[in-house]
């Protein structure tokens, strides 16, 4: 699902219906197991956003390989931000702040 294309224009209603969606992905969970009860498939792809595949791919032994799509720079600025926390290191929100390990030192406010 891609919430963009959300047929609401109200963030709220946005994020209601994107919760709803997410959390009615449990109901997936017998059609998933079915399949790969009949199917046997070598091994299930799966997105970070369905973690039923976990416990049905345990269920019937398949392999499986799970992702994310976030790109590897924001992990790498996410990492920085916990190991450095520029909160003790800027003393104003419009300061730049350059986190040591990121590649080609990019200036961050």
């Amino acid at each position: 699902m891609n919430v963009d294309f959300s047929t609401s224009y109200n963030n709220d209603d946005r994020h209601y219906m994107t919760t709803k969606f997410f959390m009615s992905t449990r109901f997936f969970k017998d059609q998933l197991e079915k399949l790969l009860e009949t199917t046997r498939p070598d091994c299930l792809i799966a997105d970070l956003f369905f973690p039923l595949a976990i416990e049905a791919t345990e269920n019937f032994n398949v392999p499986r390989l799970m992702f994310h799509c976030t790109g590897n720079y924001s992990l790498c600025s996410k990492y920085c931000i916990r190991v450095h926390n520029p909160q003790n290191r800027v003393t104003s929100s419009c300061e730049p702040f350059v986190f040591p390990d990121l590649p080609g030192n990019i200036m961050i406010t």
